[in-house]
């Protein structure tokens, strides 16, 4: 409860580390966590875990207006679909060469 408790408040997440470290460290138990499935679940869940420390890190962005953020917002999307299509144009380019 208190790992959960300090990655909801905390500006960076312990369970990003753990499962790092899991990963890194203990592969037979990430081995097993992948099988069951919940490896995968595990890593998307940090994956978003990271993106929000994005904006947990900015004490600017926390004191945006609700109109102020939503229009940063439909930028970081519009700069997130634009940064997947560069991603894919330049794996396509690498996987032809």
């Amino acid at each position: 409860m208190i790992l959960r408790l300090a990655s909801v408040l905390g500006r960076h997440d312990p369970v990003s580390f753990v499962l790092r470290f899991t990963r890194s460290y203990n592969p037979d138990a990430w081995r097993t966590l992948e099988s069951l499935g919940i490896g995968r679940l595990a890593v998307q869940a940090g994956r978003e875990r990271e993106f929000a420390n994005i904006y947990r890190a900015s004490d600017a962005a926390r004191r945006l207006s609700d109109e102020e953020f939503g229009e940063l917002l439909k930028f970081v999307q519009a700069a997130f679909s634009m940064a997947l299509a560069w991603h894919a144009t330049e794996r396509s380019r690498t996987h032809k060469a």
